[in-house]
């Protein structure tokens, strides 16, 4: 699948990255009435952590933690909206990983300032789209956007996915990202994938 060079373009809470079908934006706490029913289908949820579904509070925590990323790091797991009907559909983009949050953490517990990190965090990719938008290619298309955006503009120099082992169609993803396998492990008794791509390895395919 070809991809259109990003679109970015100035918006009031910040920018949005666009192809032909998708923008990927910041969040606003508004966003959570279309939010939670992509969150609250099971089908959806299946193969997410434990599969269980979310309520208005996990739903409304998660929105602000992504506020958040944004606003400390500069990129988040991000909003996605349909260019078609406008509607928000999931999210993709990218996180720090755990790793990289518990340092962050370590860091500000001492109670002294806390530099300037030399670089990028590590950053986990993901995305999540409601049912009536699989199958379409919305997935890849939304992440080799934020790819190129974490890779190109941000200097990311490696990200990392992760899925349950069974989830065929995030791993497909991650195989037409160039994403190469890491390692397994469990995780809620599941056991977990993660897949890697250092930015100059990368070859959309």
């Amino acid at each position: 699948m070809p991809l259109d060079a990003p679109m970015i373009s100035p918006q009031v809470d910040g920018f949005c990255l666009q192809t032909k079908r998708l923008i990927l934006r910041p969040w606003r706490t508004e966003d959570l009435a279309g939010f939670l029913p992509i969150v609250q289908d099971p089908q959806v949820m299946r193969l997410i952590g434990p599969g269980h579904t979310w309520d208005a509070d996990a739903a409304a925590a998660f929105i602000a933690r992504q506020i958040d990323f944004q606003n400390r790091f500069g990129f988040c797991l991000w909003a996605l909206e349909s260019i078609e009907d406008r509607a928000l559909i999931g999210f993709c983009g990218g996180r720090p990983t755990e790793a990289a949050l518990a340092a962050s953490s370590s860091d500000a517990a001492g109670g002294q300032e806390v530099p300037a990190p030399a670089g990028p965090p590590e950053v986990e990719i993901g995305w999540r789209l409601a049912q009536a938008y699989w199958g379409k290619g919305l997935a890849t298309e939304a992440a080799m956007l934020a790819v190129e955006y974490l890779f190109g503009t941000l200097g990311v120099p490696r990200v990392i996915a992760i899925t349950r082992a069974e989830n065929e169609r995030s791993i497909r993803v991650m195989q037409k990202l160039g994403m190469q396998f890491h390692s397994t492990r469990l995780r809620d008794g599941h056991p977990i994938v993660q897949y890697a791509l250092v930015a100059d390895q990368r070859r959309f395919g």
